[in-house]
This record gives structure tokens, C-alpha cells and sequence, in this order.
């Protein structure tokens, strides 16, 4: 009786132990499987952003790109080998040390508390320590699988055919039963797989969609931004460069602009509820590993920037747009004076640049208030550090620079107006509905020579990357500056990455920098 339980308590671990396997098996077949089916995909960025003591070693091997190209191969096809020992059961100790030993280079590229891949982590211990641990027991006790199923199947045949059947493993239930879900386990994964690579596309403009959730970290990216914008002459006194593509603040300040969503915005929306302190320093840690090296914000959220430069020794830049003080209505000279003091304060507090917020210098370009526009910027150029204007009307450009108002760079909204609130019966200042003149702004643009960046470009979310970016860059930007949550800023990186790669053809406008 006694020996009946124990073999039952052993049957229920050992169907344990093969779900387990399986499980942590579809996740390495994923991981490896996605990665053969992008074009352009490289370990390349997970190892370049390695901080740790191991650091030197993992960017050397990205440097070399021989040496990646073998290292990018082993990756993905040891991803998908493992994950198909281990759904199977096939060699499944060698492929649950093998597994273990790969999270643990994982583990050493980037450990949790440097890490910013989108795992979560606690202290020392993250997802891949955990799984490192199952294959580890794993490989101790992997539990039946098809390995079992097919002895069992040869030594039952052979035993017919007059085999010493004492000498051949035996066809047991466990073995049957864990043979017959790895083979299940194996073909669902096939099946789901080909119905994403291959299946029917849902059409997410006239009907209902659901769509799971994934984080795209570090370990997607192609490779760090490498292209940027010099402002201001290079080597001069406060002289810096600009990614092409540069963080908005929006999305960590809690503001934005809904239209509809009204639950979005604000200090108690989703957006500020998402972006709590460690999110936000995890978000600014992420923009400097995919090559972002530069925050556009309100000066209201200097702290954020300099609390995340003291706890974490980043040293991601940041440009204010000078408006923290006085708001339309209170009178041209009191807001040109906060626009002052915004900046001084800024610059005061560590800003690389500032910009006078388009809002005011719209208006003040609307009342042909030049001597009040030229009064406060030249007192902000003073303060030794380049200085832009940011605008959303193309005319506010002209009226600048038809009074000798030249900024190091221009903050000018760009986009399409291809969405549904940019329709004419909103009125032009529907909420962000900002670039009333696309067309207009595109060639007049194209005549001028300070560097353009281009905000705005994707309507507050109402344009996808895949449509914005090119627009934006094609028709003449030099930067561009977009709100983006962590989870989506590498699959942003890699956009523009592979724009820059393939080339701009229909561009005119010379890049200026």
C-alpha cells in the first residue's frame, strides 16, 4: 500500500516536472522562432548596453561584426534547438543545462538592477534567474516526454518480435501520456505560429481587436540610434548633439492630448498612474541604452530628470520649454517674462537647451509683437546655452525670421492631419489638432536653414510610427520628438533605424545641423 502512494506521488511530480518543462520550452521556441522571422535582427544592442564587469567583453564581441554574426546565429538557433528539447522531451537534460547556462550569460549582460529590458525584478532576482532555477531541477528530473514514449514504443515492438524484453524499457502510462502532450504541445505551437506568421490579418481600423500585451526590449533592438544633429558649432561653449529621434515628456508628466480618452490625461489618469518614479527612471534608463539621448520637457519635471541622474548615474539630456509660468490671458510682457525665467531657471539647473513654448510665440507672432519676441530671446540667448523657438504655425517661423529672430533650432508641430479630430469641423485648435498647413509648412521648410525638429508627429497617438516617422523625416525634419511609453521606444528605435538604412528618396530639404 505504502509503495502504491509513493509511486503515485512520483507520477504526479514527474507530470509536474513535464509541465514544467514544456512550459519554459514554448517560451525559449518563441524567443528563438521570433527572432529567424525578422529581417534585420542582432544581439548586437543587448550586448553594446551590457554595464556590468563583463561589460568590455560583450561590446567587443559587438564590435566585431564577424564575431556578432556567429554569436546572433548561436542565439537564435540555440533558442529554438532548446525550446524544442524541451517541449519534446528529446535530450532534455542537455537542453535544460544548455538553457540555463544561456540565461545565465543573460543574466550577466544585463543584471535587474542595471537592467532596463522590460523584465520585472526584485532586487537581484528577475524572470530569468527564476527560470534558470526550473532547468536547472529540470535537469535533474525532466519528466516524460517523446524520448520515453518512442523507447517505450521500440522495446514494446521489439518484445514482440522476441527481444529479450527484461533488457528494454518498458511502455508505461507516464510515458505514453507525457509522449502524447509533448507531440500537442509541439503542434498547438505550430499551429498558433502559422496563424500569425501566415493567418488572415485583423483589421484594426472597422472592427474590434484583441491583442496581448507584449514588452519589446532591449533584446529586439537592432542597434542604438547613431544618428544625430550637432547644435550650435561643435566644440563652441555649450554646443551639443541631438539624437534623431528625442523622448517626449508627456507621457511621464501625465499630460497629453486624449481627444476622447479623457481617463488618459492628467494627474490621476493612466498615463501618470503607469509612469510611477521607478518606471519613469526604468523609461529614461531605456531611452539612453536604445541611443535616445535627449528629453524634451516642461520644467515642472526638472526633478524628475535629476533625481534619475543622481540614483542611477544617467546622464540622458534634457531641453525645457521655458512655460511653467503664466498662461494665456495674463498679458504678453508677464508671459514673455516667465518664458525668461523659465529658462534661466532651467539652465540653472542643469538644461542642455530651452525653447520658448509655441503657444505664446504663436500669439505674440499673431499681434505683431516683434519688438517683445526679440526683447526676450535675445535676454534668453545670454544665458549661454543654444536656445529655440518652438512654434505651431509655420507663419510664426516667417514672422521670426522676417525680424532677424534666428533660433539655434526650430520646435515646429508636423504631421499628416490623416486622422479623425484633424477634420476641419473641430476648428484648428481642436485638441491636437496643431499643424493646420502641412503643406504650406513643408515648403517653406524647405527654405530654411536652422536644424527643424518636428513634434507632433503622430497626432497624440492617432498616427502610427510607421506613417509619422517617414513623413516626418521625408518632408523635411531634422529630429523628431515623439511621447513613447518603455514598452514601445526599441520597436520606435528600430523604425528609425531601418528609415536612415533604406534611405529618405523623396526628401529634398537639405539636413541641417
Amino acid at each position: 500500500m505504502v509503495e502504491r502512494v509513493e509511486m503515485e506521488k512520483k507520477g504526479i511530480q514527474d507530470y509536474a516536472f513535464a509541465a514544467l518543462r514544456m512550459a519554459v520550452g514554448w517560451h525559449f521556441l518563441y524567443e528563438g522562432v521570433w527572432k529567424l522571422c525578422q529581417d534585420n535582427w542582432s544581439a548586437a544592442g543587448f550586448l553594446k548596453s551590457s554595464e556590468w564587469f563583463a561589460g568590455p567583453l560583450f561590446k567587443a564581441i559587438a564590435a566585431n561584426p564577424a564575431v556578432m554574426h556567429v554569436v546572433d546565429l548561436m542565439n537564435e538557433w540555440g533558442l529554438v534547438l532548446i525550446g524544442l528539447g524541451l517541449i519534446a522531451g528529446v535530450l532534455a537534460r542537455w537542453a535544460a543545462g544548455a538553457g540555463a547556462l544561456l540565461l545565465a550569460f543573460y543574466y550577466v549582460c544585463q543584471p535587474p538592477w542595471l537592467n532596463a529590458t522590460g523584465d520585472s525584478h526584485y532586487l537581484f532576482f528577475d524572470m530569468r534567474f527564476v527560470e534558470a532555477l526550473a532547468l536547472v531541477a529540470l535537469a535533474v528530473s525532466p519528466g516524460p516526454g517523446v524520448a520515453g514514449m518512442v523507447k517505450g514504443l521500440w522495446g514494446k515492438w521489439k518484445a514482440k518480435k522476441g527481444g529479450d524484453a527484461q533488457t528494454l524499457d518498458p511502455l508505461g502510462r507516464r510515458e505514453l501520456i507525457g509522449g502524447i502532450a509533448s507531440c500537442g504541445v509541439l503542434a498547438l505551437f505550430g499551429g498558433l505560429f502559422a496563424r500569425w506568421k501566415w493567418g488572415p490579418k485583423v483589421d484594426a481600423v472597422t472592427s474590434a481587436t484583441a491583442k496581448a500585451f507584449e514588452f519589446t526590449g532591449l533584446d529586439k533592438l537592432t542597434h542604438p540610434i547613431d544618428q544625430f544633429v550637432q547644435i550650435g558649432a561643435e566644440g563652441a561653449k555649450g554646443s551639443f548633439k541631438l539624437s534623431r529621434l528625442i523622448l517626449g515628456g508627456g507621457m511621464i508628466s501625465g499630460y497629453a492630448h486624449p481627444r476622447d480618452l479623457k481617463y488618459l490625461s492628467g494627474s490621476k489618469g493612466l498615463m501618470k498612474a503607469y509612469n510611477t518614479p521607478d518606471r519613469t527612471r526604468h523609461t529614461l534608463a531605456m531611452a539612453e541604452k536604445t541611443g535616445i539621448n535627449t528629453i524634451i520637457i516642461n520644467p515642472l519635471l526638472i526633478d524628475t530628470v535629476t533625481d534619475y541622474w543622481k540614483r542611477t548615474g544617467g546622464k540622458i539630456q534634457f531641453i525645457t520649454n521655458c512655460g511653467y509660468q503664466g498662461k494665456r490671458g495674463d498679458g504678453p510682457e508677464k508671459i514673455a517674462q516667465g518664458l525668461v525665467d523659465g529658462a534661466k531657471m532651467s539652465v540653472d539647473r542643469g538644461a542642455t537647451s530651452c525653447f520658448m513654448r509655441g503657444e505664446y510665440t504663436d500669439d505674440m507672432a499673431t499681434n505683431n509683437q516683434y519688438k517683445l519676441f526679440q526683447d526676450s530671446f535675445s535676454r534668453m540667448k545670454k544665458l549661454g546655452v543654444p536656445m529655440g523657438i518652438g512654434c505651431h504655425e509655420w507663419k510664426t517661423v516667417k514672422f521670426c525670421l522676417e525680424h532677424d529672430i534666428v533660433p539655434d533650432y526650430w520646435m515646429l508641430t508636423f504631421n499628416s492631419r490623416k486622422y479623425w479630430s484633424a477634420t476641419p469641423s473641430f476648428g484648428t485648435n481642436h485638441d491636437n489638432c496643431w499643424c493646420t498647413d502641412p503643406e504650406g509648412l513643408r515648403e517653406y521648410m524647405a527654405t530654411v536653414k536652422q536644424p527643424w525638429i518636428a513634434f507632433k508627429v503622430l497626432g497624440a497617438g492617432a498616427i502610427h510610427p510607421r506613417e509619422g516617422f517617414p513623413y516626418a523625416f521625408n518632408n523635411g525634419a531634422d529630429m523628431i520628438c515623439v511621447g513613447m511609453f518603455d514598452f514601445q521606444m526599441v520597436e520606435n528605435v528600430n523604425l528609425v533605424n531601418k528609415i536612415f538604412e533604406k534611405g529618405l528618396p523623396q526628401r529634398t530639404r537639405a539636413w541641417h545641423s
